[in-house]
């Protein structure tokens, strides 16, 4: 019998086995993502890597999973009849006339775009910078993940799904409260695709993660920086002959060092290396609110033909920090606190820089507290202009009741917050 079982679910079609299977990561409390990449820590790739896929979206609201349209995820259906979104975008849900939701609980997003099938060992991730509360995705049919929390980038390796000419990205996003004993904030806005979408495209063998370390002497006048690079390959050959150069450019982007070393990995696809690069600065530049100093680490692969394969980029602040109490202690120097809740317009992504900044120098804030991840570029704002980020708990805060928290909350609350550290493990003006 059970050899019958498998012999029937391998001949399981895609449409079928999405219909089936898409909503139950959602359904299940235990699950917070499936296929995703591993988080990072935030850095900038070449643009021209980057494909946006920004723009208009086919988009309809549904108010349960029954109403669905069947295979609404494969190129062949046709959503002309759909709204049209300009994605990022936010979505009010429609309301009665007593000002409450009616009910619906789905969205659907489709992106039709073109692109051509990767060689040479080249990984295309598709990138989402903030879908929110849950959704899952597909590509040409295939259902390639599922990722749940605010602020929470996802990345998903879609290689395996391109084909050359039109492509069909389909997400279904699901309402914060529409679970049941949903753990989600209780909202009557679906927030939807709120942030950018985009495919990257990655060498075959790339900068993973990165990792910034600070070792300083007693009197903080001097510094090792310790620079771990997660290297992953992607190759089913041994990749010798490859150049690994890491350069790092003062806060006046001046060349501080540079330096190569040969990047060389086991015959294994997926396989991952960490190679660590140690730099002495004497006097450093500290990252403060009064002088928000960044060095700029860049890291660039170069193929065995001298080419250059691919350069990534990240900004970092060299600062000493310790966190007693209420009291924040960098660099030696207590800072006291002046604190901005997470405010409603940390939610509107759509703000200029100036007006994101302006909130906090016009009311003399120089700490924000924030409950969720913010995106990086209004974090990158926050750390270029000195400005402090403190991350809490939910629990620790704003519920004020641990032991009111179930379970299920806890694990997400826990899932999140370590996304968070690992994607803002880098920035100097957080509190880790």
């Amino acid at each position: 019998m059970k050899t019958l079982r498998i012999l029937i679910i391998s001949f399981i079609s895609p449409v079928i086995f999405s219909t089936l299977f898409a909503q139950d990561e959602f359904m299940n409390p235990l699950v917070k993502g499936l296929n995703k990449e591993k988080p990072h820590a935030s850095y900038r790739i070449d643009d021209d890597r980057i494909e946006p896929l920004d723009g208009p979206w086919r988009f309809t609201c549904l108010t349960n999973q029954d109403e669905l349209p069947r295979g609404f995820y494969l190129d062949s259906y046709d959503p002309s009849g759909w709204d049209i979104l300009d994605v990022p975008a936010y979505i009010d849900l429609p309301e009665d006339e007593s000002g409450k939701n009616t009910g619906k609980e789905i969205a659907v997003f489709i992106r039709d775009f073109e692109m051509s099938v990767p060689e040479g060992g080249q990984q295309l991730i598709l990138r989402f910078d903030g879908v929110t509360p849950a959704f899952h995705a597909w590509i040409n049919g295939f259902m390639i993940g599922y990722s749940e929390g605010f602020g929470i980038p996802a990345e998903f390796n879609i290689t395996p799904f391109i084909k050359d000419g039109k492509n069909r990205l389909a997400v279904k996003v699901y309402r914060k409260d529409a679970r049941p004993g949903s753990f989600f904030y209780k909202r009557d806005r679906l927030a939807g695709i709120y942030d950018h979408v985009s495919i990257i495209k990655r060498s075959p063998v790339h900068v993973r993660d990165l990792v910034v370390e600070n070792y300083f002497n007693e009197a903080l006048t001097e510094v090792l920086v310790r620079v771990k690079v997660f290297f992953i390959s992607f190759l089913m050959e041994g990749n010798t002959g490859r150049t690994i150069e890491v350069t790092l450019l003062s806060p006046e982007q001046e060349e501080l060092f540079k330096e190569q070393q040969q990047l060389n990995f086991p015959v294994s696809v997926r396989q991952e290396i960490e190679m660590n690069f140690d730099f002495n600065l004497p006097n450093p530049d500290l990252w403060s609110p009064g002088e928000p100093g960044l060095y700029t680490l860049q890291i660039g692969i170069t193929e065995t033909d001298s080419k250059t394969a691919e350069t990534i980029t990240s900004r970092f602040g060299i600062r000493h920090f310790e966190k007693s109490d209420s009291l924040m202690i960098l660099n030696g120097d207590t800072v006291i606190p002046v604190i901005a809740e997470q405010p409603g317009m940390g939610y509107d992504y759509t703000l200029d820089q100036a007006d994101y900044i302006n909130y906090f120098l016009e009311n003399g804030y120089n700490t924000l507290k924030i409950y969720d991840p913010l995106p990086d570029r209004i974090m990158d704002i926050l750390e270029t202009n000195g400005i402090l980020v403190w991350s809490v708990w939910p629990d620790e805060d704003a519920l004020h009741d641990p032991s009111g928290i179930s379970p299920e909350l806890r694990r997400a609350l826990e899932y999140q917050r370590g996304y968070r550290f690992q994607k803002d493990i880098n920035r100097a003006g957080v509190d880790h």
